[in-house]
């Protein structure tokens, strides 16, 4: 499996991620990890299931929403984080580009502060995505982020309204 870009919404108990299939397929899964397995158990199981998934060994871009903003969730997420570039310079990968989350709701809802159902029925709307998970909705647009910033022929038409989201992770 190759994949231009790989969208990853990193949570200790629900990971959303998104990349393509070989025949241009957008393909999504949900990583879920019992909330009372210990911290290391949790974060390997995470990274190697994203590894199965999203076969990031072949992927040009990998595009993660940025931590949380609130003190304790950041604190527990940041280690998933770490963890995943961690992994990923292991495999001499690119760094991954962080997109903040208003950027990310600006560039699928046209708005900074749209909430989880906004962002499913855009992924709806716009991606053809047929599930209910906001992990996986955001992880499908962070997909389309990286194929936007990679130039990828697959990726879907936008209003310059979301398109001015793009701006701001220039130089990723």
């Amino acid at each position: 499996m190759t994949a231009a870009a790989v969208g990853l919404d990193l949570s200790l108990t629900s990971t959303g991620v998104a990349h393509l299939h070989d025949d241009g397929e957008r393909c999504t899964a949900r990583i879920r990890v019992t909330a009372t397995a210990p911290m290391g158990v949790r974060l390997r199981n995470i990274v190697s299931a994203v590894d199965e998934y999203a076969g990031l060994t072949a992927a040009e871009m990998v595009v993660i929403e940025d931590l949380p903003t609130h003190a304790r969730a950041a604190g527990l997420t940041g280690q998933l984080h770490g963890a995943v570039k961690m992994w990923m310079a292991d495999r001499a990968l690119p760094p991954p580009v962080t997109v903040p989350p208003a950027t990310l709701k600006v560039f699928a809802a046209g708005k900074g502060n749209a909430d989880k159902t906004a962002m499913v029925v855009a992924a709806r709307d716009r991606l053809g995505y047929l599930g209910t998970a906001d992990d996986e909705a955001d992880a499908l647009w962070l997909l389309e982020i990286g194929l936007h910033l990679l130039t990828h022929p697959a990726r879907v038409a936008l209003p310059a309204t979301h398109l001015r989201a793009l701006a701001k992770l220039a130089g990723a």
